[in-house]
């Protein structure tokens, strides 16, 4: 090429390259940010996940063929006793260890094909302090993880200064983690899980060893995320209180998901049927046999009052019991139907498992 060095060639070639892969790199970042702000109904579907550790008279199955599915805006509370498989489950869903067989398909990526790509979908929260770096500040852990899923930008400042406000970490953004309080780390912790603005989160014991403020803070921002942005976002705890926030349950035992449904659907199975009549004082001894025998009263007497419990199969006329005890001069507190707790239907659900599975052994 007459005219042209072959350093000016080899210069000029090196800029184009530059400019094109300048290009690729903007074009690669507004797809990500595209397909996370359009996701799939189904964020993570799972079936037939098994996990085993060790071989032969050795092994342990940590995770038996567990299947289920999640969409956007809901949140599945995974419950169970110590050992039940939850943590297991939520690190084969993160690529942490691989599952012995099974599918994992987080929105249209395959785990097990795209690992990566299925990743930029996730922001996750796992049980223990270890979720950042403690010797860099907030605002440096914020951006590291950023870096690291290619979505730190010229505007990124913008998402740090949201976050740090939602999450009432404004005042500590230069301080290192290790200065902070425990509910102050996990609240960085969750920060840094949303500050690639992944349409999936997974939560493990998000709550755990807070105190109680910092722990309505985290519950709050979790029922945000799920009602206001359409996160879906998976649980695992053992406070009824943080699985309350669920609107699907599902109770992991030995390995196996022993129920899966929607939390009013479980409430509804596990009614108890009971009327509840709380009374001022005690119930004179007619009175009380008359209620025994005629409705099958259960009647409790704590030094401050009484409280009675009846069937409700039993009741045909809630105002006939009313005229008994006004006959008998009792003061009637308050009356309602017992509505069964998320506590008693867990108890209920791991019972019921171990009858099933003790009968079948």
């Amino acid at each position: 090429m007459p005219g042209i060095s072959w350093l000016k060639l080899i210069v000029i070639t090196l800029s184009i390259l530059a400019r094109e892969w300048t290009s690729y790199r903007q074009v690669r970042h507004w797809l990500m940010r595209e397909t996370l702000r359009y996701p799939m109904s189904t964020a993570i579907s799972v079936r037939n996940l098994r996990k085993e550790f060790g071989t032969g008279s050795a092994r342990t199955v940590a995770v038996d063929e567990v299947t289920f599915a999640l969409h956007h805006g809901e949140i599945l509370g995974f419950l169970g006793p110590n050992g039940a498989g939850k943590t297991t489950t939520i690190k084969m869903l993160c690529g942490l260890i691989k599952p012995t067989r099974g599918s994992i398909r987080i929105g249209e990526e395959d785990v097990a094909v795209r690992p990566r790509q299925a990743m930029l979908h996730l922001g996750t929260v796992l049980e223990g302090s270890r979720n950042t770096y403690w010797r860099l500040t907030v605002t440096e852990n914020l951006e590291y993880f950023a870096s690291c899923r290619g979505a730190y930008t010229r505007d990124f400042s913008r998402t740090i200064d949201r976050l740090l406000t939602t999450l009432g970490l404004t005042s500590k953004r230069h301080a290192l983690v290790q200065t902070l309080s425990r509910g102050m780390q996990q609240k960085v912790a969750l920060a840094c899980a949303l500050c690639t603005n992944p349409q999936i989160l997974l939560l493990d014991e998000p709550t755990l060893g807070l105190d109680l403020h910092s722990s309505i803070a985290i519950q709050k921002e979790i029922r945000r995320l799920a009602h206001e942005e359409g996160k879906a976002i998976l649980l695992t705890t053992h406070q009824m209180e943080i699985a309350s926030l669920s609107t699907h349950i599902a109770v992991m035992d030995r390995g196996r998901i022993v129920a899966l449904d929607a939390v009013k659907s479980l409430l509804g199975s596990f009614s108890v049927d009971v009327y509840q009549i709380r009374l001022q004082g005690t119930v004179p001894l007619g009175c009380r046999i008359r209620l025994e025998r005629q409705w099958d009263a259960k009647i409790f007497e704590d030094g401050l009052g009484t409280t009675l419990h009846i069937p409700c199969g039993r009741v045909q006329n809630l105002s006939s019991i009313v005229e008994v005890l006004e006959h008998c001069s009792a003061t009637i507190v308050s009356l309602h139907r017992v509505e069964p707790s998320l506590d008693q239907v867990y108890l209920g659900l791991l019972e019921g498992s171990r009858e099933t599975l003790s009968a079948s052994t």
